[in-house]
């Protein structure tokens, strides 16, 4: 009897062992899952992109999300022979996949198109016609606009085998020029035409384009020698027609100039044309209390060709002196062309630009704008060192051109050998992804009490069935 009943009870002992352990497990289960969950949600969608990235919307019609293309405007002509309206002429848009054959009243359409510059070329047999104007002419429209394309053929008589070299006809060469403004380095397109009365085989068949200075808008000289740039000469084809890319020339200062194309001839046709040339924005921060800011900003306005602006803001309830200096060291090699402040005084020696010599009020701030010849910024840095009025002191050194920076003062106030507390950049995240990952230690938390759990669930469990087995 004893027997039997000591059985049940190691039983009964072994069964409330193992419960005990599973339900801790249940346990510890639902926490390392909770730990999991909350410790592997990915990235923040609401993180904010680093500082200079801002959201750009889609250009027209590239999403549903972007504003409607307007394809409202209309091209349309005649085409007459000898005066008279002309069927069974075609009528093209170059590069546009349109075309058209004018009815009995001569007439053609292209409509539903987009605003913007269009190249209408005409097509006929040229043993039975002759165009005393271009055969591609250049019309420009804007939105829900109608333009009138008009072409006037003549009849030819069929040549005598004996005929001489048929005499050159009038000619009226076209230019356009996209885009109307471009900076230095930039491409642009020309297209146009130029005089080519007998075909690709015979006759001025180049078109030399050059950019001439201009006065008050007017052209200074319309020869190749005035000329302050050379685009090109360019072969046009049986039409007369030309197309090309050129490169803006980078050593061009912001200005208006003429684009002039000049055929072999002599006949020219033009373009205003605006030079234009990137500068980098300087960008001072906004003063805050016990802080001196510094931003920095840079922009290749050209290739091999940087602008840096570096600005300094003093804090919004105290003055700093700056005579110390900042230094700006430049990559190894490059040296800065041009330099300017707008307070202060500076040198540059080398690759190092030295900034001092100068105060600044509460809320106030300076610039300095270099010009650099470099293939690359990399190895820049910046050193800052000063005193504010309430004479406590700075000093602190980044590597690169920081966005944004804030220095306080250095610990043990008045030692200029102190360490700075520097935040890099404000309002982003410091790995500067783009990117603010969950930082938040409650998933850890889940997982450390999930641990416990199942340790103490162990323990427990193993004790109660050690102890039952021994009675």
């Amino acid at each position: 009897m004893r027997a039997v009943r000591s059985n049940r009870l190691n039983g009964l002992a072994l069964s409330d062992g193992w419960s005990i352990t599973l339900e801790i497990a249940s346990i510890t289960a639902i926490f390392l899952v909770i730990g999991l969950l909350l410790n592997f949600r990915g990235p923040d969608p609401s993180a904010s992109l680093p500082t200079g990235l801002n959201q750009v919307p889609p250009p027209c019609g590239t999403s549903p999300y972007a504003p409607p293309c307007r394809f409202e405007s209309e091209i349309k002509g005649t085409v007459s022979v000898d005066g008279k309206p002309a069927a069974g002429f075609g009528v093209a848009l170059a590069s546009q996949g349109k075309s058209a054959t004018t009815g009995a009243g001569g007439g053609y359409s292209f409509k539903g198109l987009g605003a913007g510059n269009y190249a209408v070329v005409l097509s006929y047999d040229k043993t039975k016609y002759k165009n005393p104007d271009p055969d591609t002419k250049f019309v420009g429209i804007g939105d829900s606009e109608i333009a009138t394309v008009n072409f006037n053929l003549q009849s030819l008589a069929t040549p005598s085998p004996l005929s001489a070299t048929p005499t050159p006809k009038s000619f009226s060469p076209s230019l356009l020029v996209e885009p109307f403004s471009a900076n230095n380095g930039s491409e642009v397109t020309l297209t146009g035409s130029g005089y080519n009365p007998f075909g690709p085989d015979g006759g001025p068949n180049q078109v030399t384009v050059t950019l001439e200075p201009t006065t008050s808008g007017s052209v200074r000289g319309l020869s190749v020698a005035s000329a302050i740039a050379n685009l090109g000469t360019f072969t046009v084809d049986s039409t007369g027609a030309f197309k090309n890319k050129v490169t803006v020339p980078v050593a061009l200062s912001p200005q208006t100039v003429l684009v002039l194309g000049t055929d072999k001839n002599g006949q020219s046709a033009s373009k205003n044309f605006s030079v234009t040339r990137a500068d980098v924005s300087c960008r001072p921060a906004s003063a805050v209390a016990d802080k001196l800011r510094l931003t920095s900003a840079a922009l290749e306005i050209s290739p091999g060709v940087f602008r840096i602006c570096v600005s300094v803001t003093a804090p919004s309830n105290d003055g700093v002196n700056l005579n110390d200096t900042v230094i700006v060291n430049l990559p190894s090699g490059t040296t800065a062309t041009q330099v300017s402040v707008s307070t202060g005084t500076v040198s540059v020696s080398g690759s190092t630009v030295r900034w001092g010599g100068f105060s600044l009020a509460s809320q106030q701030n300076a610039n300095l704008l270099l010009t650099v010849g470099s293939t690359t910024l990399n190895g820049t840095s910046v050193f800052v060192s000063g005193r504010f009025n309430r004479g406590l002191a700075f000093q602190q050194r980044f590597g690169g051109l920081p966005d944004l920076v804030e220095i306080s003062a250095a610990a043990g106030g008045g030692n200029t050998g102190g360490t700075s507390n520097v935040v890099v950049p404000v309002g982003a995240p410091s790995t500067g992804t783009g990117s603010n990952q969950n930082d938040d230690s409650t998933g850890l938390i889940a997982l450390l009490v999930g641990a416990w759990a199942a340790t103490v669930g162990l323990l427990v469990g193993w004790r109660v069935i050690s102890r039952r087995r021994r009675t």
